[in-house]
């Protein structure tokens, strides 16, 4: 199956079964990618929403979302690496990856168990090649969309969301928000934080930092220019920010993003 990790280009969703040491990894990448345990832990931080993954959960890694993890003990994990397509992703909806950073974490069923484990013996067989992956892959996407279906919110948020991730650099008021999803400033607010868990500025200003922690991985921009990029109004405003809301400075994040990682 033709790709180059190097550069972030290949052509297909690529599956594996991998194990890492327990050194803690730092990195960002160009694909999403999606994650099976099999055995073993997996601790798993993101720039916003922390959390660990144990034999019953999985995870969204959405691209271009800084990340580091650490495994603890034996561990084998089923990677299906997914790539792009300009702005629109193979496999999962759209939708499913806009908000994977807010929600990366999904519980392993019965099904999804059995269907890791059953993965993980086909990719360590002789067998396994071209056909056989399209087949896998198609099979754990397809489960997968239908349990994350339950994820789906309310179509009015999903328009307010949409406007948020889309033009998260522009000065967004609520009622601009929601006009996008058709209710009064009043239900909006109150809609949005029902099904997002906190009040629409609050959602906005999260974006922002998490757009803002992916320039400072990934990109030359300076501090300010990252900031004036994402929609703060100058460098120190996203510093206090991102203090607050993550307990690291812009300057610190992207000292350890530029650290050597291995694995």
């Amino acid at each position: 199956m033709p790709r180059s990790r190097g550069d972030a280009t290949f052509k297909y969703v690529c599956a594996s079964v991998r194990s890492h040491a327990t050194t803690e990894v730092v990195h960002i990448h160009d694909w999403h990618q999606i994650v099976l345990p099999v055995d073993g832990a997996r601790l798993v931080d993101f720039s916003r929403t922390g959390g660990r993954t144990e034999g019953e959960q999985g995870v969204l890694v959405p691209r271009g979302q800084p990340h580091r993890f650490r495994m603890l003990g034996e561990n084998h994990f089923i990677v299906l690496d997914m790539p792009c397509e300009g702005h629109r992703a193979q496999g999962l909806p759209d939708a499913v990856w806009r908000h994977a950073a807010a929600e990366p974490f999904f519980p392993l069923d019965e099904g999804l168990r059995r269907l890791a484990s059953y993965v993980a013996y086909e990719l360590a067989g002789d067998a396994y090649d071209v056909v056989a992956a399209h087949h896998i892959n198609s099979l754990v996407i397809h489960a997968l969309t239908h349990r994350l279906a339950g994820r789906r919110r309310p179509a009015a948020i999903c328009r307010a969301l949409d406007l948020i991730h889309a033009h998260y650099a522009e000065p967004l008021t609520v009622a601009e928000l929601a006009a996008a999803a058709g209710l009064s400033v009043s239900a909006f607010h109150k809609r949005f934080r029902a099904a997002m868990g906190r009040a629409p500025v609050d959602y906005l200003i999260e974006v922002r930092i998490d757009q803002a922690a992916r320039l400072i991985c990934a990109s030359e921009l300076s501090i300010a220019e990252v900031a004036l990029a994402v929609g703060f109004s100058d460098q120190s405003t996203l510093t206090r920010s991102m203090s607050r809301r993550r307990g690291k400075t812009p300057a610190r994040l992207r000292a350890r993003a530029r650290l050597p990682a291995t694995g």
